[in-house]
């Protein structure tokens, strides 16, 4: 077992010290699967999570905390998906915006929203972009006279 320390006693101090912080923060990762905040609830830099979520032993710790969870611990993608049907489709309690919130989350997760893409496909010479925006206002076209309008004289 990865979190039996015994095999720690043949280690560097320091090594011994960052084999202990890697599997802490293994501990801590698989609660939220967020490092920044297994980092914060281990009271270190981002930084040096980074360092240990690399080291082979920090994944062999999250596999074997994971596969020791009772399983009704453990949720399902099928249980979250329902989760938020219910509340997409919960018209008595729920507002309209945890409803709409509930909806977009599922349009995110099934695949219905997918990132926005502009590809344009050109064939023969590239087209150069010039409506890049730079902050500035440009200078207004000037607008044709109508000769159907009558003048306006001041």
């Amino acid at each position: 077992m990865i979190a039996d320390v015994d095999y720690l006693d043949k280690l560097t101090v320091p090594d011994r010290k960052r084999k202990l912080e890697a599997l802490r923060l293994a501990k801590e990762y698989v609660v939220d699967f967020s490092l920044p905040k297994a980092a914060n609830r281990c009271s270190m830099t981002l930084e040096w999570a980074r360092k240990l979520f690399r080291e082979p032993l920090f994944d062999q710790a999250v596999v074997e905390w994971i596969n020791s969870m009772e399983e009704d611990l453990v949720i399902s993608k099928n249980e979250i998906l329902m989760g938020l049907k219910q509340e997409a489709y919960d018209r008595l309690e729920g507002t309209p915006q945890t409803r709409i919130a509930a909806f977009k989350e599922l349009a995110r997760l099934m695949g219905f929203d997918p990132a926005q893409e502009h590809n344009l496909h050109v064939a023969g010479d590239p087209i150069i972009n010039l409506t890049l925006d730079n902050g500035k206002s440009g200078p207004k076209p000037a607008l044709p006279a109508n000769p159907s309008l009558p003048e306006h004289s001041d």
